[in-house]
């Protein structure tokens, strides 16, 4: 599926430096120069704070998940505290999760549909009907799992809910 989002994503263009318009990344892999003040440790041990310009993670707050990014002109996107974004910026559009935060699978047909409305390509009615009913077929997957979910019980709260079972405070005597 990722080389074929790949290929895909190659027919919208390039950068003028040279890299694509639209790209899917790991959030894992993406860092950039961040100007700032940072600690400088050499293991545990604090060394000193410094300010500076130093390689960081971009995305922090983004945990082992594909990231759709799409590059903007320096025109839009220049920042002092980000370095690099003189010769412009990714930015992300889109990241692989539902919005309780759990990864998806990699979907050719969603980066299909983002990257046509990205560029004002509305998607063919076949792509819709085909990008629903994916949907509707995860959102069920999710919706049963979650019920399954709650509906799991361990013997001891099985056995209350049947009243078969009953919880003794502690300082009660046993008679």
């Amino acid at each position: 599926m990722l080389t074929a989002i790949k290929k895909y994503l190659e027919r919208w263009g390039q950068t003028p430096h040279g890299e694509p318009r639209v790209r899917l990344i790991w959030s894992e892999d993406a860092k950039e120069l961040r100007r700032g003040e940072f600690n400088e440790f050499y293991g545990s041990l604090f060394l000193r704070e410094f300010i500076g310009v130093k390689l960081c993670p971009k995305y922090s707050w983004i945990k082992e998940r594909y990231v759709l990014e799409r590059w903007f002109p320096p025109d839009v996107t220049f920042d002092i505290e980000l370095p690099e974004s003189n010769q412009g910026s990714f930015e992300p559009i889109y990241v692989f999760q539902d919005k309780y935060g759990r990864a998806l699978p990699l979907n050719l047909r969603v980066v299909e549909l983002i990257c046509q409305a990205m560029f004002n390509q509305p998607p063919t009615r076949a792509q819709i009907r085909e990008g629903l009913a994916e949907d509707l077929a995860y959102k069920d997957k999710v919706e049963t799992a979650d019920l399954e979910d709650g509906l799991e019980m361990s013997v001891l709260t099985n056995q209350l809910h049947q009243k078969e079972a009953i919880i003794v405070p502690e300082g009660v005597p046993n008679d």
